[in-house]
């Protein structure tokens, strides 16, 4: 156990849209996902968790729109 207050996870591929699971159970301290060109600071991490949903959305909706178009 690292006993880390933050977590930022990087280097995900736009080829395979699927956000990794952090694996954490979140008691304490921050674990986040960043993307291309993310900018933020460790005081600001806690509210990239609230964008969470809508990236994760947005990513299901990429998905779905590669398995249209692979069928067609």
């Amino acid at each position: 156990r690292i006993r880390a207050q933050n977590i930022l996870f990087t280097h995900f591929s736009a080829r395979y849209p699927k956000l990794p699971s952090s694996g954490a159970r979140q008691k304490e301290g921050v674990v986040v996902h960043a993307f291309d060109h993310a900018s933020l600071t460790i005081g600001n991490m806690w509210k990239l968790k609230h964008y969470l949903p809508a990236v994760v959305q947005n990513l299901k909706d990429a998905e779905d729109e590669d398995d249209q178009e692979a069928d067609d």
